[in-house]
């Protein structure tokens, strides 16, 4: 292969790698929108079942709101702002001399910073995302319940 063609495969690659940490750094963005939905759906359910309280002295009608409360706690650790690497160079960057590389070494350097920056991002996203399946397993509980102590 030569010199032309690998430069060709770099870019082709490149634009692969980027497209993919967009795609991963919108769904932060949709997570982060359930996340808000959840945590109001939480208050308005909070509300609610605070209102239809029968007897607020009864032990067992609190339950509820223990797991309201720890999907709250999960949910609130999903939204959580998180540092993000986007992958974007600093082109005056003295320790990478971006300007000074052919561009074959310029493409591969880009090229490592992206994919560094997709799986330093994949490890927080992971993470969001499990607080968020445990916060919403926990609101589903609590609902079970609600539904559960009405019918009691």
């Amino acid at each position: 292969m030569n010199e032309n063609e690998e430069i060709k495969t770099l870019k082709i690659l490149l634009d692969g790698v980027r497209g993919k940490l967009d795609f991963q750094l919108n769904s932060d963005n949709s997570l982060d929108t359930k996340s808000g939905v959840l945590i109001a759906l939480l208050g308005t359910v909070t509300i609610f079942y605070i209102n239809i309280l029968n007897n607020p002295y009864y032990c067992f009608n609190f339950i509820p709101l223990i797991f309201i409360g720890i999907s709250a706690f999960y949910i609130l650790e999903a939204i959580k702002t998180q540092k993000y690497n986007t992958g974007l160079i600093d082109v005056y960057d003295e320790n990478k001399k971006y300007r000074d590389m052919k561009e074959y070494d310029l493409l591969n350097q880009l090229l490592s910073d992206y994919q560094k920056a997709f799986d330093d991002n994949s490890k927080i996203l992971k993470n969001k995302n499990k607080n968020y399946k445990k916060g919403l397993n926990f609101f589903l509980i609590s609902i079970l319940l609600i539904i559960i102590l009405s019918i009691i």
